[in-house]
């Protein structure tokens, strides 16, 4: 039976002509294209963008067009909408005049010690739409400031592992939902508070579990990237209904009883190397807000069952830093730690966690504007975080405020 490459050989090359051996590669043969560095320049997204949504191409033809692997093109697509939103955002900011927001954050950079401040535009917050799309703004301004962190390398160890640690919250989940797929290699994602949820919570407030994992799902899923550990939910006797103080200690015995796992403490233990922590302020004010609005904005929803956010106001607490409740001084109330949260065997329980690390140069990142001018007028006091992303109004508010 013949070869049927020999054969061919045998046709092509004139019957009984020696067949014709494999050529060497030659030397001048184009190099093969080096991977794309990411993420992709401005006008490979514009193209990208371009070919799909003006001139209607299909993936393959513009990955030919554009002479790039066609399995990146779903990929860019989606880095083109961010940067399409990214860019409208700073052309606005442009037509309101750029120099008025820049003169903003430097002023409450310098006013309060801040390492960076970043105003995005804003209107008046009349309805619930509004308020959706400001955080989208928000979230998209945060996303930029998570990217630059993660290509600079400055807060990277001599590993090159980037820590980041991510708290709960409505908008940190707009933050982890918006982020383009890709692989961010060296990034290390963690839960830095373990708050315990059953199956019967009502609470809008979602998990920082929750959103470390979906930041390390956009980062491309690497094994051993996301950090976390699993408790049980806080609960009080509420059929007898003790005394304000009495339910408070309760839920600081289950809190002793859960830091006593051995492997819980491993994982919470790890939080102390993050370089960057995105931590959720929520605010404790029983007026002006509904109660669904409340459990959107602060981690009191969590308790609800426990106590409520009146009595923790008539207490002294004006709000909480990644489940860490505090002050009107931005100081830890020892007596008002409900959750494990980074720091707690080292000596910088709650708050303190993150006050430590803006002393030493870390960033602590803060997204927050709206119904939250006591809580951040508190952790600004406190220096609790470093980072902040707000909008036009509260930054005026709070340079106003007294």
């Amino acid at each position: 039976m013949h070869n049927p490459a020999s054969c061919a050989d045998f046709c092509n090359n004139g019957g009984m002509r020696k067949a014709r051996e494999p050529q060497p590669k030659s030397r001048n043969r184009r190099a093969r294209k080096p991977k794309r560095t990411r993420p992709s320049s401005a006008e490979l997204l514009i193209d990208v963008a371009r070919l799909r949504f003006v001139k209607g191409m299909s993936n393959q033809r513009i990955a030919a067009k554009l002479d790039v692997d066609p399995r990146k093109v779903k990929t860019l697509l989606k880095e083109s909408v961010q940067w399409l939103l990214t860019e409208r955002e700073r052309l606005a900011r442009i037509e309101s005049g750029e120099s008025e927001y820049q003169r903003l954050e430097q002023q409450l950079s310098e006013r309060f010690g801040l390492k960076r401040v970043i105003v995005v535009a804003g209107r008046k917050i009349q309805t619930d739409e509004d308020y959706a799309d400001l955080v989208r703004r928000w979230s998209l301004a945060a996303a930029d400031h998570f990217e630059k962190l993660v290509n600079d390398g400055e807060l990277r160890d001599k590993e090159g592992r980037l820590r980041v640690a991510i708290s709960g919250g409505e908008t940190l989940l707009e933050l982890t939902n918006i982020l383009p797929d890709r692989t961010r290699r060296g990034v290390y994602f963690y839960a830095s508070a373990f708050l315990g949820r059953s199956l019967v919570d009502e609470s809008q407030h979602p998990d920082p579990l929750t959103n470390a994992t979906i930041a390390w799902a956009r980062s491309g899923r690497l094994p051993g990237h996301c950090v976390y550990a699993t408790v049980s939910p806080p609960e009080t006797d509420n059929a007898l209904r003790p005394g304000f103080a009495e339910r408070k200690e309760q839920l600081r015995r289950q809190l002793a009883l859960i830091a006593e796992n051995s492997a819980v403490e491993k994982v919470v233990r790890k939080l102390d190397d993050v370089a960057v922590a995105f931590a959720g302020l929520g605010v404790v004010s029983p007026t002006k807000r509904s109660a669904r609005l409340s459990d959107r904005l602060t981690a009191t929803g969590l308790l609800k069952k426990s106590m409520d956010d009146t009595e923790l106001a008539k207490d002294g607490i004006v709000g909480d830093l990644g489940c860490c409740f505090f002050d009107a001084d931005g100081n830890a109330r020892d007596d008002c730690q409900f959750f494990l949260t980074a720091g707690h065997y080292t000596g910088h329980r709650g708050v303190e966690f993150y006050r430590n690390m803006c002393r030493v140069g870390k960033q602590v990142i803060v997204i927050a504007g709206t119904y939250k001018v006591p809580a951040i007028l508190a952790a600004i006091k406190g220096k609790l975080f470093n980072v902040w992303i707000t909008d036009e109004e509260t930054a005026r508010n709070i340079l106003t405020a007294k």
